[in-house]
């Protein structure tokens, strides 16, 4: 049974050999986002809402279909087993499993036995990350919100999502190279009154879990985007793993404000590695106490020059304070059509494609409402990754840490 678990603050496998964890994610796959696709960052429904009004219900779901087939196939698990990294993480939206309330889809299962089987055939280990949860956790397009968490107004939502994760442990207990599961992406609740209220459901869904299978591995976010682990302090349960996302300083990671360095002055601050550690240790210190392995399940840059503004080094620095202190981690993202703004993929679609037109004033997947009828098999086509360049030199600087 290929499969990790956790014993005294560490992840191992059945032979207790620590292994640690270093992959990317497959972001944009089970859960599409604008910026990865060239374009605005709308919620994934009202795309889907926008695209099912002109072609109708049907078409969409053929749609979908096609999207997910070839956005990634067996060639990027291949890929990525080529590349020496031996993890990826899976963000997918709820309705990817979800028929209705507490019935689940065929092709959700599918799917699952889909990445069971590449998993098991490339030796990779998989986390499976709800990143939109039935209700969103947070008010971004990424876990399909309009602007509300409505997640935490709902006791409905919350026993979906409960629920769901239970149908998906059962389902999946005993499949090899499944690490675990990162139960909810970046929650965020900002009132003080409710704040203990993703205590209890974190405690809930990991009690039901262990009554289906003992062995998985619960990756955990704290509140605030994945950043205030005092949030999950009160947080004892078995096989449990701290899971943090990295994206500081935001303004040079994401390239919010232009012409950065790094190392340099960014916010008030000067950054360089010692900066960087600083901030990091705390998220060390704190697995320490709780005797929990440290997952940063992303972390990523933008890229813009292979010299001049200092992301390989920002990214190489990063990754030597991960190797100092053993911390398991998934690069964001594998692929995706690069813009100015948000960290890139590995893989990149530079040719500008009709349904990209950076030079026009509508970018990327919303051009997918006008061409679809017309140019369905080149957009799809255009998806699969042998049409993406590959960042050899973020490649390289990842690499060089495994």
């Amino acid at each position: 049974m290929s499969n990790v678990f956790v014993k005294e603050g560490r992840i191992v496998n059945a032979k207790g050999k620590e292994i640690i964890l270093k992959g990317i994610n497959f972001g944009g796959w089970l859960l599409m986002e604008g910026y990865i696709l060239g374009g605005r960052n709308i919620p994934e429904s009202e795309f889907k809402k926008n695209f099912s009004r002109i072609y109708g219900v049907e078409e969409l779901k053929r749609f979908e279909h096609a999207f997910r087939k070839n956005f990634i196939t067996h060639q990027d698990f291949m890929k990525v087993k080529k590349w020496g990294f031996n993890c990826v993480r899976i963000p997918f939206h709820y309705k990817i499993f979800e028929e209705k309330p507490f019935k689940y889809k065929d092709e959700g299962i599918k799917i699952l036995d889909w990445i069971v089987k590449m998993a098991k055939k490339f030796k990779i280990f998989i986390i499976l990350d709800m990143h939109a949860v039935c209700g969103s956790q947070n008010g971004d397009w990424h876990s399909d919100s309009k602007g509300e968490a409505l997640f935490w107004k709902s006791r409905d939502y919350q026993e979906r999502f409960v629920r769901l994760w239970e149908f998906i442990a059962d389902y999946l207990k005993g499949k090899d190279f499944i690490a675990g599961f990162d139960l909810m992406n970046e929650p965020v609740i900002t009132k003080k009154t409710r704040r203990k209220l993703l205590l209890h459901i974190y405690k809930k869904t990991i009690t039901k879990i262990l009554k289906i299978d003992k062995y998985r591995i619960f990756f955990v976010e704290p509140n605030l985007w994945a950043q205030d682990v005092e949030s999950i302090k009160d947080l004892k349960t078995p096989n449990t793993v701290l899971s943090v996302h990295f994206y500081l300083p935001l303004s040079f990671v994401f390239n919010f404000v232009k012409g950065l360095r790094y190392p340099g002055r960014i916010e008030g601050n000067f950054w360089n590695k010692k900066k960087l550690e600083e901030i990091f240790i705390k998220y060390v210190r704190f697995s320490q106490k709780m005797n929990v392995p440290l997952h940063v399940g992303e972390f990523g840059i933008n890229f813009r020059s292979p010299q001049f503004y200092g992301e390989c080094k920002y990214l190489e620095d990063l990754l030597s304070i991960f190797s100092k202190y053993r911390v398991h981690y998934n690069y964001w993202t594998y692929k995706g059509v690069p813009l100015g703004v948000y960290p890139d993929g590995i893989l990149q679609l530079l040719d500008n494609l009709p349904w990209i037109a950076r030079h026009s004033s509508l970018w990327g997947w919303e051009n997918f409402y006008s061409m679809w009828k017309n140019s369905k098999n080149k957009i799809i086509s255009s998806l699969r990754s042998e049409n993406f360049k590959e960042n050899i030199w973020i490649l390289n600087v990842l690499r060089k840490f495994l």
